[in-house]
């Protein structure tokens, strides 16, 4: 069986352009393991989505 805490969790943000085409803005890839001790909000960096490197550190979006 798989544990719960070694899934991520994707976020991607989208915006909806005036042509109606929607334009990806950025995205971060969370573990959950990561997130069982936070308890205050907390604001993390988008990135581009898909540019994660290996040690789980997102490259700066802007």
């Amino acid at each position: 069986t798989l544990n719960d805490l070694d899934s991520t969790l994707t976020i991607t943000v989208n915006h909806r352009t005036v042509l109606g085409t929607t334009d990806c803005i950025g995205a971060i890839e969370l573990p959950l393991h990561s997130l069982v001790h936070v308890r205050m909000p907390t604001w993390y960096r988008l990135c581009k989505k898909g540019k994660y490197e290996n040690n789980g550190q997102q490259t700066k979006y802007r």
